[in-house]
């Protein structure tokens, strides 16, 4: 556990550290963030941003130092993602990088297999070269790439997987809202029901 303060002063030090070096990550969730505080994420009504209010899994925010990742994986709802910027001054502030692959790419995604207690990740380390004769479909995956910045709404499908990786200091906002199965006959062909 740390303040936003002891957060903060640690993401400074985070562009001298290596990869092995430890690295940190602050979030707020439901019921301390609500949509007085992200607007954009307001659950009284119906919008482009929350299409089943009923359904919503709260507003959580995310505050990321420089090399922060969230392994590639999957969720079952429609996740919409608000960058909100970062600290002026800091390299890359306010940037965070996004893989994302529909759910048709899961024998390339090489999915850990249902019941795992991470089944819905990707056993493959995208932040490092991969070993072609373990992962031979990986480098045959169709794939997109997007960087968000500050005041950038990126729509995430249901079962579509995304990798994250925070290229410097950020802070970003999602809500997950609404439900459907399109995309999940994809996942039936990884072992996924």
């Amino acid at each position: 556990s740390l303040t936003i303060a002891e957060w903060h002063a640690r993401s400074l030090e985070a562009y001298n550290r290596s990869t092995s070096e430890p690295h940190f990550y602050f979030r707020l969730s439901s019921p301390e963030v609500t949509a007085r505080d992200v607007p954009l994420f307001d659950m009284s009504r119906r919008s482009l941003f929350i299409s089943e209010p009923k359904l919503n899994r709260g507003i959580h925010c995310r505050f990321g130092m420089a090399g922060i990742i969230a392994e590639a994986h999957y969720d079952g709802s429609r996740n919409m993602v608000a960058e909100l910027g970062g600290p002026p001054g800091h390299p890359n502030s306010g940037r965070r990088r996004y893989i994302l692959a529909a759910p048709d790419q899961c024998d390339a995604v090489y999915m850990l297999p249902h019941g795992h207690p991470s089944g819905r990740h990707s056993q493959v380390d995208w932040s490092r070269p991969v070993d072609e004769t373990k992962f031979p479909k990986f480098y045959g995956m169709r794939a997109h790439e997007v960087i968000l910045e500050a005041g950038d709404v990126l729509y995430i499908p249901h079962y579509w997987f995304h990798y994250i990786m925070s290229l410097g200091t950020n802070y970003q906002c999602n809500a997950r809202s609404g439900h459907n199965n399109i995309g999940a006959d994809k996942l039936k062909k990884c072992g996924f029901p």
